[in-house]
Parts: C-alpha cells; structure tokens; sequence
C-alpha cells in the first residue's frame, strides 16, 4: 500500500514482535518485510502467527542478513 499505510503496519508489528522490520519500496507500493528466516518452513511458521492481524502475509524469498547461529563455544 502506500508509505502512510506501510509505516502504521510497521508501527504495529514492533510492538507485537522483536525480529527486525523493513520497509522498502516496491512501486506503486511499499511493503513490509519481517524477519531473517534461513528457511521457508521458519517463515511459513512465522506466518500462521500474523495471519489474524495481517491476512495478505506472504512468504518471499529474498536475500537477508543472516541471523546468527546458535552455537555453544
């Protein structure tokens, strides 16, 4: 939707949520993008938790900034 309407979602996702927000530009429109997944099945995860609050979620493969790995040293 439009930039209003992409920073109001956002604006809602970061009380509900700590994984990190984007917003970027994808004419005519913006979008929001949630998370760092390192697989579809994480994010199709993810997205059964937003589906009642956002019900056009989409999962979409993109590059990301790695989480990092949870490894004891």
């Amino acid at each position: 939707g439009s930039l209003q309407q992409a920073r109001e979602f956002r604006s809602l996702a970061r009380k509900r949520t700590t994984l990190p927000l984007y917003l970027s530009s994808m004419p005519p429109n913006y979008r929001i993008t949630l998370g760092d997944f390192r697989s579809k099945w994480e994010a199709q995860k993810e997205k059964q938790v937003w589906l009642k609050t956002f019900p056009l979620a989409l999962v979409i493969p993109m590059e990301i900034e790695l989480p990092a790995l949870g490894i004891a040293q």
